[in-house]
């Protein structure tokens, strides 16, 4: 194709190829990022090269990172952290620890296997990257499948935020990794790097205190406008204004970007910026995608397939045990952990900005980069059936482990053990307490309508004769001698009927 368009006519090939795709794999439930790497693998050098990858599609994916960390910060307001802060400082940074260095000791006993032993940066880079998960595929399923406010569901969404906030520094650790050979070796260098350290905290700071200061009049300003162009300019302006002045102080714009954010996060503007930069953000993640499918090479699934999918299934067994057994210990139910295991068993869209970072950075190499992505890609499309089967599994456990008094009442009712069985007849007393004990709603809150065909179940079953022979075994037995009313119950607070295995109704 010429370029007498000046790449224009890439620009509209990927945007017509992405539009097609997401429509028609929507119909399959697949993620839309999971539809925009299966479109870079088509138009890309992979599958019909139609579209090169040059200096614009690349600047533009970039800047689909920066809005993707500036939408991460605005998420993350300081009340929503304090709110979540024991699951997500807890839970969240054991997860990200504990995965990031299984991932690692992995990675370090190659060697030991007769393997080439990657360096430092690489394992940082695949540990690092491994760790995360998918927030939008997670958040979308769970509020598909109603679970948001589950317990469960928290304490993901939870684990979830601080693997958003763990991207940045590990973005910036590869970054500083890529370079071994800038390392200080006089005072000078010293000096040198102790001046940039400072510089860079100063620029954080003055966008974090200096932001929260003169953005919320800015906006306020803009705002009384009431012109809706003047106010999404203003948030383009934002983000890419503070992404600039990080990279000028030697830092990613991302990060810049990622604390712009943070600044606007406790504004009461902050719904309406991410309303007017969503449709940016989407399609410039869109391009990102398409450009991460568009260099992944295919050789490693052709030449080597049960590999592969060995690697995904590892994968995703090895994270969805050590997020469901952390669970377990930070308080959750067997059941509910093992939901919010497999809600974590799969690799995330920041897999792929890492290892396109680590490529573009020489930390890691095409073919790694390649196998990361297709890893983490097949363990996306696997995502709905891994948490189905997730699903079943807890609720199998549910059936097995729930509390006694979660168990449906049995059929065969265990009458009472009275110890004059002349004044078995008359169970007037037992009526009003059964009826009560009975009841699923106190009596106070009950409707009086309800109540006359309760209380005729409860007579029909109280009214058994106590001859009737015991459906289940109880310590003790009183005789009529010793008691000393003759509405004397001979049995302990509670037992289990072995007939029916559930709780005896006239000992709860």
């Amino acid at each position: 194709m010429g370029s007498g368009g000046h790449g224009l006519e890439y620009i509209l090939i990927l945007l017509a190829a992405a539009l097609l795709a997401a429509t028609a794999l929507n119909r399959l439930r697949v993620p839309p990022l999971l539809a925009y790497v299966v479109t870079g693998l088509v138009i890309g050098p992979a599958g019909f090269a139609l579209v090169p990858k040059g200096p614009v599609i690349t600047a533009l994916s970039d800047l689909g990172i920066v809005f993707l960390l500036f939408a991460i910060g605005l998420d993350l307001p300081l009340s929503r952290l304090t709110a979540m802060r024991r699951f997500i400082f807890g839970l969240g940074a054991a997860q990200v620890a504990a995965t990031f260095t299984v991932f690692a000791l992995v990675l370090l006993a190659l060697p030991l296997a007769g393997l080439a032993g990657p360096g430092s940066g690489l394992i940082i880079a695949v540990a690092g990257g491994l760790a995360l998960s998918s927030t939008a595929t997670v958040v979308r399923l769970l509020v598909d499948r109603r679970e948001t406010v589950t317990r469960f569901g928290r304490a993901t969404i939870a684990v979830l935020l601080f693997q958003d906030l763990a991207v940045v520094p590990l973005l910036s650790l590869i970054t500083a990794m890529a370079s071994p050979g800038d390392a200080p070796q006089d005072l000078a260098d010293v000096g040198d790097a102790a001046r940039g350290l400072a510089i860079g905290a100063a620029a954080i700071a003055a966008i974090l205190f200096g932001g929260r200061l003169a953005l919320r009049p800015l906006f306020r300003v803009v705002a009384a406008t009431d012109i809706p162009e003047l106010f999404t300019g203003l948030c383009l302006l934002v983000v890419l204004s503070l992404g600039l002045l990080a990279q000028v102080a030697g830092m990613s714009m991302a990060l810049g970007a990622f604390l712009a954010g943070l600044a606007l996060a406790d504004t009461p503007f902050r719904h309406q910026v991410d309303a007017d930069l969503a449709p940016f953000r989407g399609l410039l993640l869109g391009l990102f995608f398409i450009a991460v499918g568009m260099v992944i090479d295919l050789a490693p699934v052709l030449d080597s397939p049960l590999l592969v999918l060995g690697l995904t299934a590892a994968l995703i067994a090895a994270k969805a045990l050590l997020a469901g057994g952390l669970a377990r210990l930070f308080g959750l139910t067997l059941a509910q952990a093992v939901r919010t295991g497999f809600l974590l068993a799969q690799a995330g869209e920041f897999t792929f900005v890492v290892a396109n970072v680590s490529r573009g950075l020489g930390v890691m190499d095409d073919s790694t980069a390649s196998l990361i992505s297709i890893v983490a890609a097949l363990s996306l499309a696997s995502t709905p059936l891994v948490i189905a089967l997730g699903a079943r599994l807890a609720d199998r456990i549910e059936a097995v482990t729930r509390d006694d008094a979660l168990l449906p009442r049995a059929r065969t009712r265990c009458p009472p053990r009275l110890s004059s069985p002349a004044s078995a007849g008359s169970a007037a007393p037992w009526r009003r307490s059964w009826r009560i004990m009975r009841s699923p709603m106190s009596p106070s809150t009950s409707r009086p309508r309800r109540w006359p065909a309760r209380a005729r179940r409860v007579t029909r079953s109280i009214t058994a004769t106590a001859a009737s022979p015991p459906c289940c075994a109880r310590s003790g037995s009183a005789t009529p001698a010793s008691s000393s009313s003759p509405w004397t119950m001979s049995r302990p607070p509670g037992h289990r009927c072995r007939r029916s295995g559930a709780w005896c109704p006239t000992c709860r």
